[in-house]
């Protein structure tokens, strides 16, 4: 795959324009990560810039980076919109509190384990998409909550809904699904194309 730009200057642009009122300095320790994949850059609440790549979890402040997890997360983190990031390392899904950095682990039930999950976080609601199946966490596991027909293909993206509490998914076959915290699901509509994001 073709670099248009390099990491390096990306993330120097991302950081001059989040903190342009905070002018940072020059981020010269973030070419540590310009020969290497990174999966997903989130800015938290005290805003400090997460980056996940092959290398592992990095937090960087603006003036330091340091490494706050060595091991590689296997798909992208997701973010709950404030202060905790989500990421899934062998057969567990791992909470991290960006305030505290202390961690949760969420265990992935046997049978389930995938490096194919997606997710989705807002507030304290995590939900976890495989193949059919939507999960969520209860007592520090992950749950089946509900799932789709097999004729809707496999559930690719996850998002909530502007109504509260109502949360949606789209599928590989174009599926618009609705579902709440409870496990009730109905179709909204279909777009006869992959949905890949929400």
């Amino acid at each position: 795959m073709k670099r248009l730009i390099s990491f390096y200057t990306f993330i120097t642009l991302c950081v001059s324009i989040l903190n342009a009122k905070d002018s940072y300095p020059c981020p010269s320790a973030l070419r540590y990560f310009d020969k290497c994949a990174v999966s997903a850059i989130y800015q938290d609440t005290n805003d400090a810039i997460w980056i996940n790549s092959e290398l592992g979890l990095y937090r960087y402040d603006g003036y330091r980076l340091r490494q706050s997890d060595s091991h590689t997360a296997t798909q992208p983190i997701c973010f709950n919109g404030s202060d905790k990031i989500y990421y899934i390392i062998d057969d567990n899904i791992v909470l991290l509190d960006t305030r505290t950095e202390e961690r949760t682990t969420i265990k992935i039930p046997e049978g389930k384990v995938s490096k194919k999950y997606t997710l989705y976080a807002k507030e304290n609601h995590l939900f976890a998409a495989l193949g059919q199946e939507i999960h969520t966490v209860r007592n520090d596991s992950l749950i089946s909550l509900c799932s789709i027909p097999m004729s809707a293909g496999k559930i690719q993206a996850l998002h909530s809904s502007p109504t509260e509490g109502i949360f949606l998914a789209g599928t590989s076959k174009g599926d618009l699904l609705e579902f709440n915290s409870k496990g009730e699901i109905s179709l909204i509509e279909n777009f006869h194309d992959p949905i890949c994001a929400l």
